[in-house]
């Protein structure tokens, strides 16, 4: 469907304005979500390395939003963390700024957890929060 593919190309263009995808990521894959009664319509883009592991996934709503971001990288030797999740959590800050600049002053963070030792990564969660203009 053109209109489809169009989307995709707005899409794509969008994440990459804000997050950079490296070249050798070159294998390209998406799913496209439509609207349903019980959630918005949804992109998921990913970008992956051929013959690894390594790669990218973002989720987009329809605006290209982004939802989650994900970025792996096979570890060969020691999977064990290099930082405490404390350590990072100004960068998880940073980058939620850098994505989305309009949200940024928006969300609370709430908490980290750490995705266990064959990953060595953790996952930064924050809620949107309710600015009463009053």
């Amino acid at each position: 469907d053109e209109s489809l593919t169009k989307d995709l190309e707005r899409i794509i263009l969008t994440v990459k304005a804000k997050i950079d995808i490296p070249k050798e990521y070159s294998e390209f894959e998406y799913d496209f979500s439509s609207e349903s009664m019980y959630r918005n319509a949804y992109w998921t883009l990913v970008w992956t390395k051929p013959n690894e592991y390594n790669g990218i996934t973002v989720t987009t709503d329809n605006e290209g939003h982004i939802m989650s971001y994900y970025s792996r990288t096979e570890k060969k030797q020691n999977p064990k963390p290099v930082y405490l999740k404390e350590e990072l959590k100004e960068n998880a800050d940073k980058f939620l700024t850098q994505i989305a600049p309009e949200l940024s002053n928006k969300l609370e963070y709430t908490d980290s957890v750490f995705n266990g030792t064959y990953s060595g990564t953790y996952t930064y969660l924050y809620t949107r929060i309710l600015i009463n203009s009053l």
